[in-house]
């Protein structure tokens, strides 16, 4: 039963750690573990799953709007280079339609 409550939290942890891991510039340090067990009776578990389940939340959403994000613009990359594809071709064919002179005849 015991392992089985912080399976969970641990799991959302390694996830918000390597989430971190990822961004530039953002060391994490672990210490303080003698100061949090020194004050262990001051926390509630509850509170503590609570805390770590929001940032979770917050990482996955994140994710989720940047996974979105990308998607929106690799559209709109596509969307351009279809219509300056497109606009080319129709400007090399009104080229095309327009009588030129000829060198000679200027």
């Amino acid at each position: 039963m015991f392992f089985s409550i912080f399976g969970p939290i641990e799991r959302k942890l390694r996830f918000i750690e390597e989430e971190l891991q990822q961004i530039p510039g953002v060391q994490m340090r672990k210490t303080g573990c003698d100061s949090f067990l020194e004050h262990a009776h001051e926390y509630k578990l509850e509170h503590v799953e609570l805390n770590i389940s929001h940032v979770f939340k917050s990482f996955v959403d994140l994710k989720e709007s940047s996974a979105e994000l990308m998607r929106r613009r690799t559209k709109a990359l596509e969307e351009s280079h279809v219509l300056r594809v497109a606009s080319l071709t129709f400007t090399n064919k009104a080229r095309q339609k327009v009588p030129r002179k000829c060198m000679r005849c200027v």
